[in-house]
């Protein structure tokens, strides 16, 4: 998940790194052979990556989501048939290029065979279809987004609209279909699946703009705070028993007045791949009175779904009616694997500002970063509950006022993690069983790991800097080895502990542990910068950058603060930085601001936690991908 220069040297056994902080894609631990040092600084240097970021212009920003124009595999397809509905007629066309139908579904209902090696091409000019709900057929293409002029394609320019006009479901899926190149909007529905129905079905949903859908609160739900209804979900798209590849769109201001997911919901073993998507305002629960029974801002599984959640941007979702997960909600043995995504100030009325598991649910959490999560401390950033599980690996959680971590009966396995600057504890939990391996747990407001009950092993992980407490840990079932943690007037083989950050109490088991300081690499930066406008198009907060010489390749795709509010760059050029997010109501207007970015807690070459690690058990390669050597490094980097 990390962009980085590595420069070695042949005297040293190590590769020396200087970070870019997270980009995609990952490069990993390559260079391991003095001989090589020439030709990989050179072609590290001249490596080009082609990208487009949510704001565009800045090639930086690894990000690639939202949709494009992009080429049609015309070789794929043995016919190809042209609607346009302002230039075209159902009663004198005949489908052609020159006479071209006028409605879509009318089009679909003439298309006489359509197989898996007959494909039809299905191109929709521009304007608006809003006749009745887009049934999609098997082997059938649409593509949005062509002018009548030269059957030419640009979706942005030619925009392709397919309204439910606040009436009715937009799309109903099938399989062997694609969708490409559209704005879905004004779906309505009384049910489940206000945008795009996926039921049993697995098409392709490319390159759209998923715009204010809804769904309607369902008759028979009560007023009385009632918790855990049953209401009608998926306001953007719902996939039930469906497995279809969700990718390149911008789902945005989808609702559920009363029900989960109001970006995608995910029912009964659904499998979508979900990729390359830009999750924008979706917001659950406009008219739940408080019920919990609105989860999921942007994405809810539930009932053994598993889908594959990667390398999307989650940015501003919310979970209302006391709803969980801002951004991502899993319940009843649902495994999904959330992996490559940004979460950027997402929030929800109760607990998982950007993701909570519970009832048997097994996530996966893998390079993501988790920053400016949560409006007030508590609820925690990812919150796992109730017999949930998950295993995090990779993460950058950061800057996040709802906290780090926090699972309540429920198991978590941490490795690698970097957890640092978030408003409340780091890691915690009541009844908890948690291993953590390698991680950075550093600077929070509150304690650094926070667990009042349960059994837990903290193995090589560095603890230090939280302003309350390194740590507060239960008397029992507890083993910390081969870490540094501050404070406490700590000597190896001791027992210790924190309560309040004062007094002392007893563990099980402590070994080979430091008090020390790690020793990161100073690589903070600062600036100043003046609020100019927001970019509607875009999702972007323009600031004018006001310092001088700042290190403006670096601050691409990096965390950052502006006074109290965290966010991520996406560009910088000439002059103008833009940061993710609609920042106008947290920044004053024309006022100079402070803007910061923490050190990204690698370790200095003299850290005292190189080779200090205990080797077995812990993880194969650190936070960047690279290979950890003989001797183990403490803490999420591997010098």
């Amino acid at each position: 998940m990390w962009f980085q220069f590595l420069a070695c040297c042949g005297k040293y056994e190590r590769c020396r790194r200087i970070l870019l902080w997270p980009s995609l894609p990952e490069f990993g631990s390559f260079l391991r052979f003095p001989q090589l040092w020439y030709l990989c600084a050179v072609a590290l240097l001249f490596i080009g990556l082609s990208s487009r970021a949510v704001c565009a212009g800045e090639a930086d920003f690894k990000w690639e989501v939202g949709p494009r124009t992009e080429a049609i595999e015309w070789d794929a397809y043995q016919e190809t048939r042209y609607v346009s509905q302002a230039g075209g007629s159902d009663s004198q066309g005949d489908g052609s290029r020159t006479h071209p139908w006028q409605s879509l579904q009318f089009a679909l209902q003439q298309i006489e065979f359509a197989t898996g090696r007959h494909r039809v091409a299905l191109l929709i000019a521009e304007g608006t279809y809003s006749d009745s709900t887009v049934e999609l057929r098997e082997h059938v293409d649409l593509y949005g987004g062509f002018t009548t002029a030269d059957w030419s394609r640009n979706i942005n320019e030619h925009t392709t609209v397919l309204s439910g006009e606040g009436q009715r479901r937009v799309v109903l899926g099938a399989d062997h279909a694609r969708i490409d190149g559209f704005i879905v909007t004004g779906g309505s529905s009384t049910e489940i699946g206000a945008g795009i129905l996926c039921h049993h079905s697995a098409p392709i949903i490319s390159n759209n703009r998923i715009v204010s859908n809804g769904t309607v609160r369902p008759d028979g739900t009560r007023d009385d705070r009632t918790v855990h209804q049953i209401g009608n979900g998926g306001g953007g798209i719902c996939c039930i028993a469906a497995s279809p590849t969700i990718r390149h769109n911008l789902i945005a201001r989808n609702t559920t007045e009363f029900g989960n997911g109001a970006g995608i919901l995910c029912l009964r073993h659904a499998a979508p791949t979900v990729e390359k998507n830009f999750f924008h305002k979706n917001v659950t629960g406009i008219k739940d009175p408080g019920t919990r029974s609105s989860n999921g801002g942007a994405v809810a599984c539930s009932h053994h779904a598993s889908p594959l959640v990667g390398t999307n941007v989650f940015l501003e979702n919310h979970a209302g009616g006391r709803g969980d997960g801002g951004a991502i909600y899993g319940e009843y043995f649902c495994s999904p694997r959330v992996v490559d995504n940004l979460f950027i100030r997402n929030n929800a009325d109760d607990d998982g500002a950007a993701l909570y598991v519970m009832t048997g649910s097994r996530p996966k959490l893998i390079k993501n970063l988790f920053t400016g999560n949560g409006h007030v401390a508590g609820g925690a950033t990812i919150r796992l509950s109730k017999n949930g599980a998950a295993r995090l690996e990779r993460n950058v959680i950061v800057g996040n006022p709802a906290g780090g971590v926090v699972c309540g009966s429920s198991m978590l396995e941490s490795m690698n993690n970097l957890i640092c600057r978030n408003a409340s504890a780091g890691m915690g939990g009541v009844q908890a069983v948690i291993i953590a391996y390698n991680d950075t747990i550093c600077d929070q407001d509150g304690v650094g790991v926070d667990v009042e009950s349960g059994s837990i092993r903290i193995v090589n992980c560095i603890l230090t800097g939280n302003r309350k407490a390194p740590f507060r840990l239960p008397e029992r079932d507890v083993s910390l080895s081969h870490c540094v943690i501050e404070g406490n007037g700590f000597f190896a083989g001791q027992p210790f502990g924190a309560s309040d950050g004062d007094q002392v109490t007893r563990n099980d088991r402590v070994e080979s542990s430091l008090d020390v300081d790690p020793l990161f690499k100073d690589d903070s930066f600062s600036g100043k910068v003046r609020f100019w406008k927001y970019d509607v198009q875009s999702s972007c907060t323009r600031f004018q950058l006001l310092s001088k010489g700042a290190p403006a390749r670096q601050w691409v795709g990096r965390p950052l603060q502006l006074n109290d509010t965290w966010s991520v760059v996406s560009r910088i050029d000439e002059g103008i930085i833009d940061v993710l997010g609609d920042l106008r109501y947290d920044v004053p207007a024309g006022q100079t601001l402070d803007l910061s970015s923490p050190r990204t807690y690698h370790l200095a070459a003299d850290s005292p936690c190189v080779d200090s690690g205990k080797t077995l058990g812990a993880p194969s390669g650190d936070l960047d991908g690279d290979s950890r050597m003989k001797e183990v490094d403490i803490g999420a980097d591997e010098w």
